[in-house]
């Protein structure tokens, strides 16, 4: 069967392109319990392989959604934001080869916030939805 890209080879990928923008530590699905935020979490919500007539391997098209989440304070919120540009602004456009994964574009597709309440605690997640043509390396 032909090698496609997969979610942990474009995951390292993203990882490794916010957490050199923003400083902060990137997770896929989860943040641990007890991290301390803000954070960056991202997830992956649908992939689709594009066959083209003479390529060796398929592309694979991956949509994401990539956000910073932290405690829902006013002091907080402005840094968020900035986190967020800055994440926005290395992801958008961005290509890149890692773990075995060639990475041939990223867009921005849209905007994703969200208040999410645990108990009493409020956390603000904030960030957006990619769309990612990769192909193994």
């Amino acid at each position: 069967m032909t090698e496609l890209a997969d979610e942990l080879g474009v995951g390292a990928w993203i990882k490794s392109v916010v957490e050199g923008a923003t400083g902060l530590k990137a997770y896929l699905d989860l943040i641990p319990e007890n991290h301390p935020l803000p954070a960056i979490r991202f997830s992956f919500q649908a992939r689709h392989d594009v066959y083209t007539v003479d390529a060796h391997a398929p592309f694979t098209r991956f949509t994401a959604v990539v956000f910073v989440v932290a405690d829902n304070d006013l002091t907080s919120l402005s840094d968020v934001r900035t986190k967020d540009i800055a994440m926005t602004e290395a992801l958008h456009r961005a290509s890149g080869v890692v773990s075995g994964i060639q990475v041939l574009e990223c867009t921005r597709d849209g905007s994703f916030g969200l208040t999410e309440a645990e108990g009493a605690h409020l956390y603000r997640h904030q960030g957006g939805t990619f769309v990612i043509l990769a192909r193994p390396a």
